[in-house]
């Protein structure tokens, strides 16, 4: 099943066609778990089981985006240095989708961290499951990623469809 369009000036379209076509929120996980859902450990992997987001069906062409919101803190130290992973099939060791690396800020502990990551999906896929994960890569600390810490202060991941491969530019 490919993506309707992109389509002609004066096409008729039809409620399904135009449906596929717009953006749309595939999944979205908020945690809303009181506290730490996990713990770094030196620099091994951590796979993070709350923040997984599956199984989804992609569409060859389609243009897709994380949107992510994470609570996270650590004890300050001059030189910390995290990655956030986004894997797809296998925690761990699955093919890397998305990756952030997140530095430490200067004289805080705890703080939010929120990026994006816009990927083309390059054939038709169903049952496709992410898998989330964080790992130190400079530092002596743990990090501790946080579910709900106050109010409506929880960490989120969401999947979207937000296009075409067509308005998806890279600029070297």
């Amino acid at each position: 099943m490919a993506l309707p369009g992109p389509f002609l000036a004066g096409q008729r379209l039809t409620a399904g066609q135009l449906n596929d076509a717009t953006q749309k929120t595939i999944k979205t996980i908020e945690l809303g778990i009181g506290g730490i859902v996990a713990t770094t450990s030196g620099t091994t992997e951590l796979n993070v089981p709350e923040l997984a987001i599956g199984p989804v069906d992609l569409v060859a062409g389609g243009l897709y985006r994380f949107d992510v919101r994470q609570t996270l803190q650590y004890t300050t130290n001059a030189n910390q240095e995290y990655n956030m992973i986004i894997r797809r099939d296998t925690p761990l060791t699955g093919t890397i989708v998305s990756d952030w690396v997140i530095y430490a800020a200067a004289s805080l502990g705890g703080f939010q961290f929120c990026v994006w990551d816009e990927w083309i999906a390059s054939s038709n896929e169903s049952g496709v499951q992410f898998y989330t994960s964080f790992q130190r890569l400079n530092g002596s600390n743990t990090m501790q990623i946080y579910g709900q810490l106050s109010g409506t202060n929880r960490s989120t991941l969401s999947l979207k469809r937000v296009g075409y491969s067509s308005e998806f530019q890279v600029i070297t």
